[in-house]
């Protein structure tokens, strides 16, 4: 019995896939608020659809806060630096009284120790006298020197307290600077502007279908929300999903 049969001969298939698919810019850079402490409220703020170039302002917030931050740190910086310029100053003065302090008592010793030496032509109540008056000035002059090192070390300790308040505010200066400079956002990229919606206008109350508003010029603002895309249109790409069930449906 004969059946029919056909050769089998080697090529391509051409398969259509029907999907469908999301348009999309082939690069975008998404601008969000900054990570600062403290409020954040937009003061300008380009709108929907308007084409911007690399390196224009797209968003500013309101600097106040920052600036009295830094305006405070500024007081404090210049208090400390004051402060560890009187505490050197009366530190130079003290070492010096206490310079001619020790002189003092050390010449103080050695003239007890030339009287002492004279003991053997003194009476014996003077030469006693004499002994108990090398034993005070020697005494004395250990416990200066006692005074004066413990006055060191405290000067010293104070000092470096008031330095490290005076870097700890110089540090927050800079913190309030950088804040400053980063309260202004530009564009990394040319294209085209797209707000995104502000989930913060809805006071915390949704329901399924609601529309929220785009960010604009006054709202307040949570640290690093992503408040605006900037998106490059001269190149785009479509983004579609094929199942293996929309394969094996191809004929």
């Amino acid at each position: 019995r004969d059946f029919p049969t056909v050769r089998v001969q080697r090529g391509n298939i051409e398969q259509k896939v029907y999907t469908a698919g999301e348009l999309r810019p082939a690069k975008s850079a998404s601008l969000m608020a900054p990570p600062v402490s403290g409020t954040l409220q937009i003061v300008t703020l380009r709108k929907t659809g308007e084409r911007v170039n690399a390196g224009d302002v797209i968003i500013e917030f309101d600097p106040s806060e920052q600036e009295y931050n830094l305006e405070q740190a500024r007081s404090e910086l210049l208090q400390a630096e004051q402060e560890i310029t009187k505490m050197k100053a009366d530190s130079a003065v003290q070492t010096a009284q206490d310079k001619v302090a020790l002189l003092q008592a050390k010449f103080a010793v050695r003239r007890a120790e030339l009287e002492v030496s004279r003991n053997e032509l003194v009476s014996a109540i003077d030469g006693k006298k004499n002994l108990l008056n090398l034993e005070e000035a020697k005494r004395r002059y250990a416990q200066l020197e006692q005074d004066v090192q413990s006055r060191l070390a405290t000067q010293q300790a104070g000092l470096t307290v008031v330095e490290e308040r005076r870097n700890k505010t110089r540090l927050n200066m800079q913190v309030a600077q950088s804040n400053i400079d980063n309260m202004t956002l530009k564009s990394p990229i040319s294209g085209l502007i797209a707000l995104k919606e502000n989930p913060d206008a809805s006071g915390g109350f949704m329901f399924q279908g609601m529309t929220l508003p785009e960010f604009r010029a006054g709202d307040l603002v949570f640290p690093g929300r992503s408040i605006v895309d900037v998106l490059e249109v001269e190149q785009m790409e479509i983004l579609g999903k094929v199942s293996e069930n929309d394969r094996g449906n191809i004929k």
